[in-house]
C-alpha cells in the first residue's frame, strides 16, 4: 500500500491522484 495524500479515500493502494474504491476494482 503507497497511501499518498489520500490514503483510505483512494482505494486499497492509496495511490495519490487516482480515486479507485476498492469496491469497484
Amino acid at each position: 500500500m503507497l497511501g499518498g495524500d489520500r490514503p483510505r479515500l483512494t482505494g486499497v493502494q492509496g495511490t495519490p491522484g487516482i480515486i479507485i474504491p476498492w469496491w469497484e476494482i
